[in-house]
C-alpha cells in the first residue's frame, strides 16, 4: 500500500503552537491534505499522553485510528461552525475522485513525539533534536515515566532535557526495543546533529557506532532537500525521510514521506530502520524532473519488489527554509555560500558573524558536488536515493494568484472548493492531469490559471528569495509582470501595470537569489549606522573584521574541564610555602577558589613521599563530595594504592566509624541505626506526644508554641507561615535538641559534660558562647529531650547530632581509647575550619592536643587545617568564626600561611566580593559579564532571568533564536570563549575600570559612556555551568515558573538529597529494616548493588510492602538506578547505608548534568559556576531582617555580609545580581529597598537597566 506519512508534528500543548492542535482536528486536515498516516507529536507530555489514551482506539497492526464517538461529536461542533468538510462527504469523494487509493476516511495515527537535548560532549554545547516513534501506549508511558525522572516534560510538548543523545536513545529502546529514533531537521544550525552551530560531523560521531546502526533514517528538514543531503557519502546508509514540523494543522503536509506498506508498526519499523548498503556516485545530468507519469511507474518498480521501503519524499522548496542560506537579518543581508566564503563569515554592512545557513554547512561535509536540484536517478533501487517533490502549499500558492494573503477569507473560499472538487490538497498538486485540473472552477480563479501555476511549479520555474537567519524565504510561481501575461494571455483580468514591488525575473530554482550583494549593501546603509560606530567617528575606527579578531585573541579562554587552576596544579609561591610547610599545627586563611583542596592533597602527598605511613593520616571534610573530591585530588598526587590507605571522611562518618568500633564501651548496640530526617521527624513527633505524667504533654506542648525567629532559626524557611501547628512544635523541639547536643549538654545539664581527657579551657569557651542560656534551660523542653533520648534508646538509633558529640564523651571519658587515636593519625587534616561548631572543634581538640601541653610521642606531629573566617556562614548549625580566629591561642608556635590570589573568580567578580568583607584578594582572567539590575516585580526578575540564561546559552529553542532573545556566535573562533552580545544602557555612569583594570572589565568593550557591546556569542558551554542562588527555598517559585516557561532545564537542590525522597527512600527503609530484624540474605550485606535490586523486585511484586507515594514501581526509575550505581561501588551495605544517612543536599548536586541548578546560597558553599545569578537582593531577604528583632540584626548582619560574599564568589567569569521593588513572600505584597550591602559596591558593580517592555500607559486621544 502506497501511503503518505506525516510523523513529525506537535499538540497544542508544544510552545508556540496552535490550541487547534487537537486530534480531531489533526486527522480532519490530514484528510484534507491528502495523508494517510500521521504521528499524534508530544507523545512524552502527560496531559497529551491522557488525551491520546482517551480519544484514541487502536486498529490491527498496532496503529491508532479517532473513536467514533469523538470524530462525530467535532463534526457537529467545530467543523460545522468552521466550515471544515464533513467526515461524511469523505468516502463518496475517495470513491470519485482517487480510485485505488486508501479511503481519506482512514487516516492513521502512529505514536510520536519530539525531543530536546541540550549537553556538553567534547568541550562544546550540543542541541540537538530527535524524533521518537513508539509501538504502544504501554511503551509511551514507560518512555515518559523514564523522561520525568531526567527533567521537566509537562512545561511544554516538546520537553528540553538536558541528557546526551546517546542516554536518550538507550532510555527509549529500553522502554521499547521496537521504538524508533529518526535524528530531526539535521542540518538546523541550531538543534540538530549535523547542524553548524551546535551539533556534529557525522550521525555516528553522535550517537555513538553501536546505537548509530540501529537508526535507520534521518529527517531532511525545511531548509534542505533529497540531493543536498545525497551529497554526503556518509548518509548513504540512512533512508531520508521528510516531515512538516508542523505547529497548526493547517500546516500539516507541507513536507511528508511516501512509504510503501502494510498498515502495521512492523512495516513503518522495517521501512524505517533499514539499512540500504549498496550506494552509487552517479549523478544524472537531465534536466528538470522526470515526468509524472515516468516517476509513479519508477515507484511502483521499487514497491512491488519490497515492502516497508521509502518511497519518496514532499519537499518545501528548501529556499523557503528559514536557515537555507547564510545571512544576517539585523542588516539583510543573505549570502550563497560562496559569497559568504569570501567574506570570511562577516557581515559586508557591519562586520559581525553571520549566522551561517544549511547550504553552507553541506558544503562543509560533502564529499560529493551539491546540487540541490539534482534529479533522482533513473535506477535508485539499491540506494537511499528516490523522487521527490517540490511542492508550493496550495493556499500559498492561491494568495499569490488571488493577490491576497494565505489566511485571507478569499484563500479558505478558492480552497475549499477546490479541495471539495480534488479530493485533497496533495491530488491536485502531485497527480491530477493538466486537464483535470482546468476542469476545476472556484470563485474568482479560473482552473486554466491553477492549471499553469502548478504546471510551472512542478517543473521547478519558480521565483525565488531564500531563506536566511530565521526569515523564512519566498517562492512564488509568477514575477509581478509574469503573472499579468499570463492572465491577458487567458482573457481572465484586465491587464495591470505591473508592481513597483521588487521580484526576480523568471527563473529555474538554481538561480541564488534576487537581489546583487551590492543591492542589499546599499539597502542596508541605515542598518549599518545603527548597528556599527557613530558616523563622525568612523574613520577613526579599525576595521570591523580586525576588531573582533583583535578581542578573540586577547579574551579569557576558560578550560573545558576544571577551570581552576588546582586541576593541573599551576602552584603559586604561597601555596609552594603551605605545602612545604615545616610541620607542626598550621593554618592556612585561604579566600575563595586559592587552590585549598589542591592544598590539602598536596601537602598529604608530600608527607607520604617523607616517609609517613598513609594510614597514619587523617583527613576531615563537611560533605561526603567534599571528602570525595579530596580523595580524588589525593589519587591524582600519589596513585590509587598509597591514597586508599588514607582515611578522608566527613566529621560524621569518622565519628560513626569510631562509634561503630567501641559501641559496647559507649553502651551501644551493635547494630545501632542513624536516622534520616523523616525519622528523626517522626521521634520527635513521638517525644511530644508521650504524656508519661499525666500532664507534662500540654505543659511540653504550650511551651512549644514558637516564634517567627524560633521557626526560621537562622536560615530563612522554605515553608510559609501556614504550616501546621505541630510542625512548628516539632521544628522548636529539633532546633532546641540540636543546640544542646552541639554543646555536649545531656538532659538537666547546665554546662558541657567533659571527660577527665577534655582539653583544658572547654567549659570557659562554652560560657563566652553562650552556653549554658542566662535564664537556664527550657524545662518542658528538657522533659521532651529526655523522652526523645529513650524513645531512640529502645529503637537502637541515633540521630545526626549523636554522633560527633557521643564521640567527644566517649574519648574524653577513656583515657586508653583515646591515646590509642592519637598514636593511629599522626597527621591529621581539616578543611573548611571556620565551620566548625563546640562539638566538633572539641574532637578536633581531642586528637591533636597543644604539643607544649602534651607529650610529642603521644600526638599528632601535624595539625594542619584550612579555612577562609569570611565564609563561615553555618551559625544557625553553632559554627563560629571564633573558633579559627582562636587557632594561633590553642597552639602557639602555629605557622600561618595566606592565599590571596583566586583561581576562580575574574578580578571584577573577586574585587567587588571582597569590598563587602574588607579582603584583598586579586582575580584570573577576565570579567565577561557583571551587573545590578533591578525589577518590578518578582515575576520580572525571574523573567529577565530565563531570558538571559537562554541568550547565554545561545537559545534553547528556535522561537529564542528568531525573536532575537538568544545571541548568534562566530563558529569559527570556537575556541575562544562564547562571550554574549549584550546592549545594555546604564541608569548611571559607572566607573568600568578603576585605573589599573582591577575590576576585569576590559575598557575596549565600551564604546561609550551609556553602553557596553561584548561579542555576540554565546558564553555557556553547557546549562550545569550556570547557578541561580537564592536566599531560601521559598523564593524558588517565581524562578522556576519562568525557567518552566522558557523550555530551559533546571535542578532544585533542595533540602533533601535525592535518596531521602520517594521511591529510593522507601528501598533504603526496607534494607534498613531487614538488616536490624537480619532478614537479608547474608550474600546481599557484601553486595551492596545486588541488594538494592533485590528490594527493588521485592517491593514490586510482594503484597504487603508499601509502595511509594506518586511512582510506580513498575515504571523506569532513575533514582533506582542511581541508587544501584553508587551501592556498585562498595563491598558492605552497611557502610553504604551508613554514608547516605550522613549525606547533604550538596552530595545530590551532580557536576556533570546538564541543567540549571537552581538552590541556596548554604547549599551552595564549595561549588563554582561559569555564571551565578543572585536575585531576591532586598533589605530584609538579605540580610534577612523582617522577622527579627535588634539583637539578633545586630549579632547576625555579619553573617549576613558574609553569605552574599560567598554567593558572589561562586562565579567565575559573569556574576548577576538583582532585586524587585515588589515582592509576595508569605503571602504578604512587600516593597522592600534594595539590600544595604549593594551600596558597598555600586561603583564596582555597573548599574544595569532592565530594559522589559512595560504596560502601555493609557492615552486619551484629541479630536483632531
Amino acid at each position: 500500500m502506497r501511503i503518505i506519512a506525516d510523523l513529525h508534528i506537535h499538540s497544542r500543548f508544544s510552545r508556540a503552537t496552535s490550541p487547534k492542535l487537537t486530534l480531531p482536528y489533526i486527522e480532519r486536515w490530514a484528510r484534507i491534505k491528502g495523508i494517510n498516516l500521521v504521528g499524534t507529536g508530544d507523545c512524552t507530555h502527560p496531559a497529551w499522553l491522557k488525551e491520546l489514551n482517551e480519544q484514541l482506539e487502536p486498529t490491527e497492526g498496532g496503529f491508532f485510528k479517532l473513536k467514533d464517538s469523538v470524530r462525530e461529536e467535532f463534526d457537529a461542533s467545530k467543523a460545522l461552525m468552521e466550515g471544515l468538510p464533513d467526515s461524511k462527504l469523505w468516502a463518496a469523494w475517495n470513491e470519485r475522485l482517487q480510485p485505488g487509493r486508501p479511503s481519506q476516511g482512514s487516516v492513521r495515527f502512529v505514536l510520536t513525539g519530539e525531543i530536546s537535548t541540550i549537553y556538553t560532549r567534547d568541550g562544546k554545547t550540543r542541541k540537538i533534536h530527535h524524533i521518537v516513534i513508539l509501538p504502544d501506549l504501554k511503551a509511551a508511558a514507560a518512555f515518559q515515566a523514564r523522561l520525568s525522572r531526567t527533567g521537566n516534560i509537562s512545561s511544554d510538548g516538546r520537553p528540553i532535557l538536558g541528557m546526551d543523545s546517546r542516554d536518550l536513545f538507550t532510555a527509549l529502546l529500553d522502554s521499547d526495543e521496537r521504538s524508533i529514533l529518526v535524528p530531526a531537521h539535521i542540518w538546523t544550525p541550531w538543534f540538530s546533529a549535523l547542524g553548524a552551530r551546535s551539533g556534529f560531523d557525522s550521525i555516528e560521531e553522535c550517537y555513538g557506532g553501536e546505537l548509530s546502526s540501529r537508526i535507520g533514517a534521518i529527517e531532511t528538514g525545511l531548509s534542505s532537500n533529497p540531493p543536498m543531503n545525497w551529497a554526503v557519502s556518509s548518509l548513504d546508509e540512512f533512508a531520508i525521510i521528510s516531515n512538516s514540523d508542523a505547529h497548526s494543522p493547517e500546516k500539516l503536509g507541507r513536507e511528508a514521506t511516501i512509504i510503501d506498506m502494510e498498515e502495521s508498526f512492523a512495516s513503518l519499523y522495517e521501512a524505517l530502520t533499514r539499512k540500504e548498503s549498496d550506494s552509487t556516485e552517479t549523478h544524472s545530468n537531465a534536466a528538470g524532473q522526470a515526468a509524472a507519469s515516468a516517476t509513479r511507474a519508477a515507484i511502483d518498480a521499487v514497491a512491488a519488489a519490497t515492502t516497508g521501503t521509502v518511497l519518496g519524499t514532499i519537499e518545501f522548496f528548501p529556499q523557503e527554509g528559514k536557515y537555507h542560506y547564510d545571512g544576517h537579518r539585523a542588516c539583510r543581508i543573505f549570502l550563497s555560500p560562496q559569497e559568504s566564503a569570501r567574506l570570511s563569515g562577516r557581515c559586508p554592512v557591519c562586520g559581525k558573524p553571520i549566522t551561517p545557513g544549511v547550504m553552507r554547512r553541506v558544503t562543509e561535509l560533502a564529499d560529493r558536488p551539491v546540487d540541490e536540484n539534482a534529479p533522482y536517478p533513473a535506477d535508485f533501487e539499491g540506494t537511499n536515493r528516490r523522487p521527490y517533490w517540490s511542492l508550493i502549499p496550495l493556499p500559498e500558492l492561491l494568495a499569490e494568484l488571488l493577490g491576497t494573503g494565505s489566511n485571507s477569507k478569499k484563500v479558505a473560499t478558492a480552497y475549499r472548493g477546490i479541495i471539495e472538487q480534488a479530493g485533497s490538497e496533495f491530488a491536485l498538486l502531485m497527480d491530477k492531469s493538466e486537464e483535470e485540473i482546468k476542469a476545476i472552477q472556484t470563485v474568482g480563479l479560473s482552473g486554466e490559471l491553477l492549471a499553469l501555476s502548478i504546471g510551472r511549479m512542478r517543473a521547478g520555474k519558480v521565483s525565488i528569495k531564500p531563506g536566511y537567519d530565521g526569515e523564512y524565504g519566498i517562492i512564488h510561481v509568477f514575477a509581478p509582470g509574469e503573472r499579468i501575461q499570463a492572465k491577458a494571455e487567458h482573457s481572465l483580468f484586465f491587464e495591470e501595470k505591473a508592481s513597483a514591488e521588487p521580484f526576480c525575473k523568471e527563473t529555474q530554482i538554481n538561480n541564488q537569489f534576487e537581489k546583487t550583494l551590492e543591492e542589499q549593501s546599499q539597502e542596508s546603509n541605515l542598518a549599518a549606522t545603527r548597528t556599527s560606530v557613530p558616523e563622525k567617528d568612523k574613520e577613526d575606527q579599525p576595521n570591523p573584521h580586525e576588531k573582533e579578531k583583535e578581542k578573540a585573541q586577547n579574551s579569557f579562554k576558560p578550560s573545558n574541564s576544571d577551570r581552576n587552576a588546582d586541576s593541573v596544579f599551576r602552584i603559586s609561591p604561597e601555596q609552594k610555602a603551605a605545602i612545604n610547610h615545616y610541620g607542626g599545627p598550621a593554618l592556612v586563611v585561604a579566600g575563595p577558589g586559592t587552590g585549598k583542596t589542591a592544598i590539602l592533597a598536596l601537602r598529604i602527598a608530600r608527607l607520604v613521599g617523607q616517609g609517613i605511613d598513609p594510614s597514619s593520616i587523617l583527613a576531615i571534610t563537611f560533605t561526603n563530595k567534599a571528602a570525595s573530591e579530596l580523595r580524588r585530588r589525593i589519587e591524582e598526587s600519589m596513585g590509587t594504592e598509597k591514597a586508599e590507605q588514607i582515611k578522608a571522611k566527613t566529621f560524621h562518618s569518622f565519628c560513626l566509624s569510631v562509634l561503630r568500633e567501641h559501641a559496647a564501651e559507649a553502651s551501644l548496640p551493635q547494630d545501632f541505626a542513624v536516622l534520616d530526617e523523616e525519622e528523626r521527624s517522626s521521634f520527635l513527633k513521638s517525644a511530644l506526644e508521650s504524656d508519661q505524667d499525666g500532664n507534662e504533654q500540654k505543659k511540653a506542648s504550650d511551651s512549644l508554641e514558637p516564634s517567627p525567629s524560633d521557626i526560621l532559626g537562622l536560615n530563612l524557611p522554605s515553608e510559609p507561615p501556614s504550616i501546621t501547628s505541630r510542625s512548628r512544635k516539632i521544628k522548636r523541639l529539633a532546633l532546641y535538641i540540636e543546640e544542646r547536643k552541639r554543646f555536649l549538654l545531656l538532659p538537666g545539664d547546665e554546662i558541657p559534660r567533659l571527660g577527665p581527657c577534655s582539653p583544658a579551657g572547654l567549659a570557659e569557651l562554652a560560657t563566652e558562647l553562650g552556653c549554658p542560656p542566662s535564664n537556664g534551660p527550657n524545662l518542658e523542653l528538657e522533659l521532651a529531650y529526655a523522652r526523645y533520648r529513650i524513645l531512640l534508646k529502645q529503637a537502637h538509633a541515633l540521630d545526626f547530632d549523636d554522633l560527633v558529640a557521643g564521640t567527644v564523651r566517649l574519648l574524653a571519658a577513656r583515657p586508653a581509647l583515646l591515646e590509642s587515636y592519637r598514636k593511629r593519625f599522626r597527621a591529621i587534616f581539616v578543611d573548611e575550619y571556620q565551620d566548625v561548631n563546640f562539638a566538633q572543634y572539641a574532637l578536633i581538640r581531642l586528637l591533636a592536643p597543644n604539643h607544649e601541653i602534651e607529650e610529642l610521642d603521644l600526638c599528632a606531629r601535624e595539625l594542619f587545617v584550612i579555612g577562609d573566617p569570611n565564609q563561615a556562614i553555618y551559625g544557625f548549625r553553632g559554627s563560629d568564626r571564633r573558633f579559627i580566629e582562636r587557632f594561633i591561642v590553642d597552639y602557639p608556635g602555629a605557622a600561618i600561611y595566606r592565599l590571596l590570589k583566586s583561581f576562580r573568580c575574574a578580578p571584577g567578580i573577586i574585587a567587588a566580593a571582597g569590598r563587602l568583607v574588607d579582603a584583598d584578594l586579586s582575580g584570573s582572567g577576565k570579567t565577561i559579564a557583571l551587573s545590578r539590575s533591578e525589577f518590578a516585580t518578582e515575576a520580572s526578575e525571574a523573567e529577565g532571568i530565563a531570558r538571559e540564561i537562554d541568550r547565554l546559552i545561545g537559545g534553547t529553542s528556535f522561537f529564542a533564536i528568531d525573536s532575537g532573545v538568544a545571541g548568534s556566535f562566530d563558529f569559527r573562533e570556537a575556541p575562544s570563549p562564547m562571550e554574549s552580545h549584550i546592549n545594555t544602557s546604564i541608569s548611571e555612569k559607572a566607573s568600568l575600570d578603576s585605573g589599573d583594570g582591577s575590576n576585569g572589565i576590559d575598557s575596549s568593550d565600551t564604546i561609550d559612556s551609556d553602553t557596553i557591546y561584548i561579542k555576540e556569542r554565546p558564553a555557556l558551554s553547557s546549562l550545569g555551568q550556570c547557578a541561580i542562588l537564592i536566599r531560601a527555598a521559598t523564593l524558588a517559585p517565581p524562578i522556576e515558573k519562568a525557567l518552566i516557561d522558557h523550555g530551559i532545564p533546571y535542578r532544585l537542590i533542595g533540602d533533601k538529597p535525592w535518596w531521602e525522597e520517594e521511591p529510593a527512600r522507601s528501598v533504603l527503609i526496607f534494607l534498613r529494616t531487614s538488616i536490624r530484624s537480619d532478614s537479608l540474605d547474608a550474600s546481599l550485606l557484601k553486595n551492596p548493588a545486588e541488594a538494592i535490586r533485590f528490594a527493588i523486585d521485592l517491593m514490586k511484586n510482594k503484597k504487603g510492602i508499601k509502595k511509594p507515594k506518586g511512582a510506580s514501581l513498575n515504571e523506569p526509575q532513575s533514582s533506582f538506578e542511581r541508587l544501584t550505581t553508587q551501592a556498585s561501588l562498595y563491598n558492605d551495605l552497611s557502610s553504604f547505608l551508613d554514608d547516605l544517612a550522613l549525606g547533604s543536599p550538596q552530595d545530590g548536586y551532580e557536576a556533570s548534568s546538564q541543567c540549571v541548578s537552581l538552590l541556596t546560597i548554604h547549599a551552595a558553599k564549595g561549588l563554582e559556576f561559569d555564571y551565578v545569578f543572585v536575585p531576591c537582593l532586598e533589605d530584609g531577604i538579605l540580610p534577612f531582617t523582617i522577622f527579627e528583632n535588634e539583637d539578633y540584626r545586630k549579632n547576625q548582619i555579619q553573617e549576613e555580609r558574609r553569605l552574599l560574599y560567598v554567593a558572589m564568589t561562586r562565579a567565575r567569569i559573569g556574576l548577576y545580581l538583582s532585586w524587585a521593588r515588589s515582592r509576595r513572600l508569605f503571602g504578604r505584597k512587600l516593597s522592600l529597598p534594595p539590600s544595604r550591602f549593594l551600596s558597598e559596591i555600586e561603583e564596582l558593580v555597573p548599574l544595569v537597566k532592565n530594559n522589559a517592555p512595560g504596560k502601555p500607559k493609557d492615552i486619551q486621544l484629541t479630536l483632531f
